[in-house]
């Protein structure tokens, strides 16, 4: 699996494009994954994700996690409070899901 980096600035356009295009691709959610209703699906979907851009569940959890966490920042202000809970329980989900994981590595 190839690294994601920013492309810098000493390459040529088209480099930039085809990194840039790639970087974004890597960040693309199923669409409507945080309007189900199922905290569940959430967080099989997030780790779903997790898992295709990295090798390490470590580093899965976390990005799936940071991912919740930056949306229901993000959003807060538009969402209802049913919403909240089921993102917060999505989060308890998640968790659950990596719960083999050692514990150094998913906090």
């Amino acid at each position: 699996m190839l690294a994601m980096r920013w492309p810098s600035h000493s390459e040529s356009p088209h480099q930039r494009a085809t990194l840039g295009a790639r970087l974004e691709s890597a960040l693309v959610l199923p669409r409507g994954t945080f309007a189900l209703q199922d905290p569940r699906v959430i967080a099989g979907s997030l780790r779903a994700w997790a898992e295709r851009r990295t090798t390490s569940p470590a580093v899965a959890f976390r990005s799936a996690m940071s991912l919740l966490a930056f949306y229901g920042a993000r959003m807060a202000r538009d969402l209802s409070k049913e919403q909240r809970a089921r993102l917060e329980a999505a989060k308890v989900e998640l968790r659950a899901l990596y719960k083999d994981a050692p514990r150094a590595l998913t906090d």
